[in-house]
């Protein structure tokens, strides 16, 4: 099966759940996220604003900013490279449209938050990604653009003597059998560390260092 088909029946298999089982599993989502060990040690939360019918990060960024954690959102600039902007309250009100039509934050109100030097600086730092369908290996699917393997890739390559993980945010239905994203994955797909799914965070096989964070 190829990637694109791949897509396509992932995004429907997510689009069947409906609004109202979506939101219910974003709010287990967000509780298992914000009670874990990852959670707990982080000082900067990546997310981003969902689209469609996405697992939402919306929850989380909230309680970023209560807990006294820093909090920014993606926006897609040149190069397919991802650029974050740091939010804070009013979050929602601040977001512009891309011409990809996705929102994005609004870089007149909210400034740039430098994820190298946050890592640099010894921060914990938690990326919350979205996709298309994961497994439990950590492989992940996305929209064909390559942002976030760029941007995964990017950090990893930072080193400490901060930390970095990388949590997908996902419906259980968006979860494919190992050999199913193993048969697509090219040399620059980067893994996520964990799934955080309906009410569950699990650790990825490629990540033993994590479990203990989880």
């Amino acid at each position: 099966m190829d990637k694109g088909t791949l897509r396509r029946r992932a995004r429907e298999a997510r689009d069947a759940l409906g609004e109202a089982g979506r939101a219910a599993a974003d709010g287990l989502r967000a509780a298992a996220v914000g009670a874990s060990g990852l959670w707990a040690a982080a000082d900067v939360v990546l997310a981003y604003v969902p689209m469609g019918s996405e697992a939402s990060p919306a929850a989380l960024v909230d309680a970023a900013l209560a807990g006294g954690k820093a909090a920014a959102l993606p926006r897609c600039v040149a190069g397919r490279r991802l650029e974050w902007r740091a939010v804070g309250p009013g979050w929602r009100d601040g977001l512009v449209r891309h011409p990809f039509g996705m929102a994005e934050p609004d870089p007149g109100r909210w400034g740039l938050l430098d994820v190298p030097a946050a890592l640099a600086g010894g921060a914990a730092v938690l990326a919350l990604c979205p996709g298309l369908a994961f497994d439990g290996e950590g492989r992940r699917l996305g929209y064909g653009g390559g942002y976030y393997d760029r941007f995964l890739s990017a950090a990893r390559a930072c080193g400490g003597p901060g930390t970095f993980a990388a949590v997908g945010l996902a419906h259980g239905c968006q979860v494919l059998d190992a050999a199913v994203l193993a048969s697509v994955e090219g040399p620059w797909d980067e893994p996520v560390d964990a799934l955080a799914l309906d009410g569950s965070i699990m650790r990825c096989a490629h990540t033993p260092s994590t479990e203990e964070r989880l």
